[in-house]
């Protein structure tokens, strides 16, 4: 089912949708469309009654089938009699498989065995699947021999089957011999390979050689820095014990200086912060001066609007009636008169508190930039005087450090120079066994690729010899059933089954 593309389930055996699909692939004409269509109605879940009637009905063609195609009667074969009752009710899987046997044989007696054949290798079954599929060929050819047959197409059956017994003696004789071939080269394959894993062993064991003596020279050079650092400690610390008491001058300077600069910072961001005190300070000078301004035009605008004599019209204007206010008397006008004076000098009180402290401001902010320049310049001073002992600390060191590195350089040639040496002799020796194991390689390779293209060259041979047999059955109308009905005959899926277990066995190395 699965090389005919259909759904391969219990359920759909058992309903009879799946095998009556199987039908209709092999035999397009004789299972219609039509018909399929009748047996593709039943559902998977419909009443077990059901299932039965329509499986019963694809037992019916299917019987039909063999007897008017493939010239055999199964009705009359009480050993595949299929009970549609057990299949629909219960999924008899004996009763299944031989409802699947008869399918199988339907599509390899049929007359498009030869596609169903190709298809069915292209699946690369195993060989006992195979086997097992041969058998059931040869069975159902034993228990429902054709009928009807010319004597002479017997005859011609039967010395085509003789000559396909010898065609498959020679192509059995061929494959042991291609067996032991294979077999042979297997295990000289398998004999360099363990080849190669020494190899490999043996290049791993030279890796960990070669990283103990790095380890060990390494161990050796600082051995011999330690010595010689420990003649250069006396003048090293004569030389140090002097530059000790500069370092701490140095450092005391600079305690000074951190203790200036840090005092410095402080009052920096004490300006920086009273300057954005003072900012902020402004800016609700500002804002108040601003609502001052506003509120002075507005009353200097409320009292030109009392005294105005178009007042009335602005108040009907704005939906007032002018007998809802009362009439600005002297006194009135006086006291606005009065407030506006005195937010005139609030204003101007403010504007001048505001002058003074940003004056005031601005000339701390200078000191502090002036004291911050002059600790820069104190700072880059003693920064000099650092560097000019470092540098005088650095020449004295000059010598002792000259004398320890010609020193070791002379040990480091010669250490390189042995080092050069054991190399050259490692990297032959290593270089000659690997081109040997190269040439083994090769041959055997070599020899591996010429047994295969003989046994592709024996393949092609078996498979035009298949190919003339087969042309041979085309020319009857019964080729088809010569083939299948000989006593002694094999049919050309039986070869093409052959054909495939010796592609598998030639693959498999």
């Amino acid at each position: 089912m699965k090389t005919l593309g259909t759904d391969g389930t219990v359920e759909s055996v058992s309903s009879g949708s799946g095998v009556a699909l199987c039908l209709h692939r092999i035999d397009s004409v004789f299972f219609s469309s039509e018909w399929l269509q009748e047996t593709q109605r039943v559902d998977q879940d419909a009443n077990f009654r059901v299932k039965a009637s329509n499986v019963r009905k694809v037992i019916r063609r299917l019987g039909d089938y063999y007897y008017e195609v493939l010239k055999r009667n199964l009705r009359d074969s009480d050993k595949w009699f299929v009970d549609a009752a057990r299949i629909g009710e219960f999924q008899d899987r004996t009763h299944i498989e031989k409802l699947l046997v008869l399918t199988f044989s339907a599509a390899t007696l049929g007359p498009r065995s030869q596609e169903f054949v190709g298809q069915l290798n292209a699946l690369q079954l195993k060989s006992s699947v195979q086997k097992e599929l041969i058998a059931v060929i040869s069975e159902i050819n034993r228990d429902m021999p054709q009928y009807g047959q010319p004597s002479v197409d017997l005859n011609r059956s039967n010395s085509v089957g003789d000559g396909n017994d010898e065609l498959i003696s020679h192509l059995k004789d061929e494959n042991l011999n291609l067996s032991t071939q294979v077999q042979i080269l297997n295990e000289r394959l398998d004999a360099a390979e363990h080849s190669m894993s020494e190899n490999d062993g043996l290049r791993l064991r030279l890796k960990e050689v070669n990283t103990l003596r790095s380890e060990n020279k390494v161990l050796r050079e600082k051995l011999e820095t330690y010595i010689t650092t420990a003649v250069a400690l006396e003048d090293e610390k004569r030389i140090n014990e002097a530059l000790k008491v500069q370092i701490e001058q140095l450092k005391l300077n600079m305690s000074d200086v951190e203790v200036r600069l840090t005092a410095e910072t402080v009052k920096a961001e004490q300006a920086v912060y009273d300057l954005a005190k003072a900012r902020t300070k402004l800016e609700s000078m500002e804002i108040e001066k601003n609502e001052l301004i506003v509120e002075q035009v507005r009353l200097k605008d409320e009292i030109r609007r009392r005294g105005s004599p178009t007042l009335e019209l602005d108040l009907e204007m704005s939906g007032h009636s002018p007998s809802t206010l009362k009439p600005l008397n002297a006194d009135e006008r006086s006291e606005l008169e009065m407030e506006s004076e005195r937010l005139r000098s609030a204003m101007e009180q403010l504007q001048k508190e505001h002058c003074e402290e940003k004056e005031k401001l601005e000339r701390q902010i200078l000191e502090l930039n002036t004291e911050l320049r002059i600790s820069k310049e104190k700072i880059a001073q003693l920064e000099n005087e650092a560097s000019n002992a470092r540098m005088l600390y650095e020449s004295s060191k000059a010598s002792v450090e000259d004398r320890i590195h010609s020193e070791q350089m002379s040990v480091t040639v010669v250490r390189l120079e042995r080092e050069l040496r054991d190399a050259s002799k490692s990297i032959e020796e290593f270089q000659k066994t690997v081109a040997d194991l190269n040439n083994e390689l090769a041959s055997k390779a070599e020899e591996l690729h010429s047994s295969k293209r003989t046994y592709m060259e024996y393949l092609e041979k078996a498979r035009i010899a298949i190919i003339d047999m087969e042309a041979s059955y085309s020319s009857s109308p019964y080729s088809t059933g010569d083939c299948a009905s000989s006593q002694n005959g094999v049919a050309p899926f039986q070869l093409l089954t052959h054909l495939a277990q010796l592609v598998s066995m030639l693959m498999a190395p």
